[in-house]
């Protein structure tokens, strides 16, 4: 069975061509927008160029380019036509579309998520995604390098993040690992596309939101309570591995208030050899992606329930009358 999926891969395309169509309309140059591809442990990138609203023939030689075990990734900007000598060169920018945050989690740079990004691709399950924030108003390279910037370094994410120049994996074309990843224990695997929104971001709205701190009053209370022999610490450590998750930790915040109560849950990984960032990266992807299954499922009930009003009431009368019958006795 193939591992690429035309529908994901135009869907991202497209989205990212809607949004480009009204800068293009108002820059006083034409701009490309750039596909790039790169067969693993192949040294430099293919580059090919598509006028903005091309998103036909830029699927097409995507879904091409991935067939024969490329991959295959988009920058988030527009540039002077004029290839290949634009490809890396921040001068060549004509107006960048979006700051994107690549969460690489196996390689313990999974950073801050954000749940109202633009646009997010998994890049490679369970963990590893792209979350694409598109910026209200274009911005030139220097002031998307100084934003950029600053959200990679808020984010906690991987080092290309905010790049002007990144391209970004495209949704639907397979991630095919090199030697580097292959001996980190990854293998190929297929991408898709979680969620596209309407959400645009201010410059401003963006650093603000990923400056924020999470609150953490229900994670302190897990970490925080004294272990004692009774205590199922895997359980409660788990239990607050979630809770990070869901309040918008990170790793680097959990590990950090766990140190500080060292004899909570934690002890049992802080005890003898010290590994306890190795099992909060462990625990951490875990919860992640139960996070995103959870989500899936929950809006699969809302939708059922939503459509069938009148069997969901009838059910609910029946439960509520057997559960007072049950607590007569």
């Amino acid at each position: 069975m193939s591992l690429v999926d035309p529908t994901a891969i135009r869907a991202h395309l497209a989205a990212l061509h809607a949004h480009a169509a009204a800068t293009a309309n108002s820059l006083s140059h034409r701009a490309v927008i750039q596909l790039c591809t790169q067969c693993p442990d192949a040294p430099g990138l293919g580059v090919s160029a598509f006028a903005v609203g091309d998103v036909d023939h830029m699927a097409r030689m995507a879904v091409d380019n991935a067939e024969i075990g490329r991959n295959c990734y988009c920058e988030a900007r527009l540039v002077r036509p004029g290839l290949p000598r634009e490809r890396g060169r921040a001068d060549a920018t004509l107006a960048v579309l979006a700051i994107v945050v690549d969460h690489d989690s196996d390689r313990d740079r999974a950073g801050r998520l954000n749940d109202y990004a633009s646009i997010t691709v998994e890049t490679s399950p369970p963990a590893n995604t792209h979350q694409w924030f598109l910026l209200r108003q274009p911005l030139d390279a220097s002031t998307a390098k100084t934003v950029g910037d600053q959200v990679r370094q808020l984010s906690g994410a991987d080092a290309c993040s905010g790049a002007v120049t990144g391209c970004y994996r495209i949704a639907g074309s397979p991630n095919f690992v090199d030697q580097k990843k292959k001996a980190r224990g990854r293998t190929i695997t297929p991408t898709r596309l979680i969620g596209v929104t309407d959400k645009l971001w201010t410059p401003d709205e963006l650093i603000a939101a990923f400056s924020r701190r999470p609150t953490n009053s229900l994670v302190e209370l897990k970490v925080s309570r004294i272990a004692t022999p009774a205590m199922d610490r895997s359980a409660v450590f788990m239990s607050a591995i979630h809770a990070a998750v869901a309040a918008g930790m990170t790793p680097d915040d959990l590990e950090t208030l766990m140190r500080q109560h060292p004899q909570g849950c934690a002890a049992k990984y802080l005890q003898g050899t010290d590994r306890l960032r190795v099992e909060i990266t462990r625990a951490w992807a875990k919860a992640v992606s139960n996070k995103v299954t959870n989500g899936v499922i929950r809006t699969r009930v809302a939708q059922w329930r939503s459509a069938n009003r009148d069997h969901y009431r009838a059910y609910m009368r029946d439960y509520m009358r057997r559960r007072r019958s049950d607590n007569r006795y």
